[in-house]
């Protein structure tokens, strides 16, 4: 159960920094629809829990908004 824990725990960092460099405008070579895409594949596979997926999804789709 650990080793789930800090799989999904890694995982769910490496798309938060992903998404948070979005946020800070700084100048990325991946669009949001991509990223969400990549996220919801690591979902389906078991590498991410829902709540962190629901949550990274939720912030994407905010920035999508403005």
């Amino acid at each position: 159960m650990y080793d789930r824990y800090l799989n999904t725990s890694n995982e769910y960092n490496k798309f938060n920094c992903m998404v948070n460099k979005i946020l800070n405008g700084e100048n990325v070579n991946y669009s949001t629809s991509w990223l969400k895409k990549i996220i919801y594949k690591s979902y389906q596979n078991n590498r991410l829990q829902s709540w962190q997926y629901d949550h990274l999804i939720g912030r994407l789709e905010e920035i999508e908004l403005f």
